[in-house]
């Protein structure tokens, strides 16, 4: 008989996994980091906007760290969703990403926030994420 009380072997190990929240509007860019990073062994949730994001930061959901675009649309950007992190979740980091030249990271430098120029190498987002992380 199986105890209905404890989490199986597979639920302790997927607990177990750092969990990142991707926010990026554009799908396939979405889609692609999420990939790589679940196979690199992370518990990936997705959100296409700041909104979404704070929705699932309010849900409870454990997020260990945040890889967010700047440029969104909407009123509320990246530079938003970091800000709002830095207040409600200070012990989250956020690595922020954009293509747009004039998103130079100026705003991004910190312990616990860091920049990387679209389009970027995942290997490298991976390596950023662990160093963050550490």
């Amino acid at each position: 008989m199986v105890d209905q009380g404890m989490p199986s072997a597979q639920q302790q190990q997927e607990a177990s996994k750092k969990a990142v929240l991707i926010v990026e509007d554009h799908f396939y860019t979405r889609w692609g980091a999420a990939e790589y990073l679940r196979q690199s062994d992370y518990r990936v949730f997705e959100a296409m906007n700041v909104a979404e994001a704070i929705g699932i930061m309010n849900s409870g959901t454990r997020i260990d760290i945040v890889f967010s675009d700047i440029n969104m649309p909407g009123d509320q950007d990246g530079y938003f969703l970091a800000q709002w992190l830095e207040q409600k979740h200070p012990a989250i980091p956020v690595l922020l990403t954009s293509g747009d030249p004039r998103n130079s990271g100026a705003q991004a430098p910190g312990p616990k926030r860091r920049f990387i120029r679209k389009p970027y190498d995942p290997v490298e987002v991976e390596q950023i994420l662990l160093s963050m992380l550490a």
